[in-house]
């Protein structure tokens, strides 16, 4: 897991998110809105093979660029914002060169730790809370949260990684100290309403 720059189409400011290299991906989106429960509308994304829901006001990005590497093939990436970075929320779905599941879970946690750690320090950052173990759409994995700096600001993230098989998914809300509700509300959006197809 690397951090990677991505420029915004705008303007030629840099955004910094972090998640694990592959290759281009491309999905498909179909929207529609419905209402979250508390009065915000909603809309969802489906992708090949899962859908979720994100905040009606937000942009998608899909196709984003990733670096590439041996232990992983990114399948399928998009990113769901409420406006410049670093404020997202990323979906990276990537096949690992290995399997995990409920029953081996444990025995996998200190490397999918170190991987998160270092990403963060290749970013200059650092993890600021110990591993969770979480479950998202029903897929067994883990939750951290960590930090960077990025243009001056230090940026907060939260790292989801759930799995199935060998396949992974990685989710990663980022955003300025300022911004921390709007895009953890968003994530826990996501992450809540997350199912493969």
């Amino acid at each position: 897991m690397f951090p990677y720059v991505q420029k915004s189409p705008r303007r030629p400011r840099a955004a910094l998110e972090l998640g694990i290299p592959g290759a281009y991906a491309w999905s498909v989106a179909w929207w529609r809105r419905k209402s979250d429960g508390e009065g915000e509308k909603t809309r969802t994304y489906k992708g090949p093979g899962y859908s979720f829901e994100y905040p009606g006001s937000w942009r998608v990005r899909r196709g984003v660029k990733v670096a590439s590497e041996a232990d992983y093939e990114t399948l399928s990436h998009v990113l769901v914002s409420p406006g410049e970075p670093p404020n997202s929320v990323s979906l990276q779905v990537m096949r690992y060169a290995f399997s995990i599941s409920e029953e081996n879970i444990a025995e996998h946690k200190e490397r999918l730790a170190a991987e998160v750690r270092a990403s963060l320090e290749g970013a200059q950052g650092d993890i600021t809370a110990d591993q969770k173990p979480v479950t998202v759409g029903g897929l067994p994995g883990f939750s951290y949260e960590g930090t960077f700096p990025m243009e001056g600001t230090e940026v907060r993230a939260r790292f989801t990684q759930v799995h199935k098989g060998d396949t992974l998914y990685s989710f990663t809300s980022q955003f300025a100290p300022e911004d921390a509700d709007e895009v953890l509300r968003g994530g826990a959006l996501i992450e809540r309403s997350f199912r493969l197809a």
